[in-house]
């Protein structure tokens, strides 16, 4: 299926893109290294593995990609801010791909965002760990735009339970036209959306209303 996949999105909408990687380790144990596996699912593994051309040296949110990319490792880094990966895609003019995922999922572009603005709800950690590089292992300082702590997410033991409200999120973008549904069964969706157009449409939203993005339970 992930070669399916994988050859599926290359051939009918884009012959580059990144896909995340993420492993939260780093936050629990204060250290990583660059051949960290996925801890989102098989598919995201199996782009890491057998496709991808380089990887990130994010120690928590890594993005792999499958063209040619010239990866520098930095002691002091920032969760999705200028460095990320996500910064090809808003160069680039890029997309928001989705396949196979519930109106309930929303992209981590949303992170990106939440660093473009300042969120009432979110608050920046410093932890200082090491991260492994082949035989090298080095230092780093790693500010992450966390959640408060609340109760742990019942999904993932590194998260804390505070969530989006991602199906109003993606409705809304749907209704205005910014997300491009191509086909969606038993709430599985094939779609898609302007990394530009997101931003320009959430921040008009976080604008009017901080917690626009968040579900009724995490607001209060």
């Amino acid at each position: 299926f992930e070669n399916y996949f994988f050859n599926y999105v290359e051939n009918k909408y884009c012959k580059q893109f990144i896909t995340p990687t993420f492993n939260y380790q780093f936050c629990k144990k204060l250290k990583t290294n660059h051949n960290s596996k996925s801890e989102l699912n098989l598919t995201s593994e199996y782009f890491r593995k057998k496709i991808a051309k380089w990887k990130s040296f994010d120690p928590i949110f890594s993005f792999c990609g499958n063209y040619k990319k010239k990866i520098i490792f930095k002691n002091r880094l920032r969760s999705f801010d200028k460095n990320s990966a996500i910064e090809d895609v808003i160069k680039d003019d890029g997309y928001y791909f989705f396949c196979g995922t519930p109106i309930s999922f929303v992209t981590p572009g949303i992170h990106y965002l939440e660093n473009l603005v300042v969120t009432p709800y979110r608050y920046d950690k410093i932890f200082e760990g090491t991260y492994k590089i082949k035989n090298n292992i080095k230092k780093i300082n790693y500010i992450y735009n966390v959640w408060p702590m609340t109760a742990k997410s019942p999904n993932n033991e590194y998260l804390v339970n505070s969530r989006y409200d991602s199906k109003k999120i993606n409705s809304d973008l749907i209704k205005v036209g910014v997300m491009k549904v191509v086909e969606h069964k038993f709430n599985n969706y094939i779609m898609y959306c302007k990394a530009r157009e997101f931003n320009k449409f959430l921040l008009k939203k976080i604008k009017q209303d901080p917690l626009y993005p968040l579900d009724k339970k995490t607001k209060s």
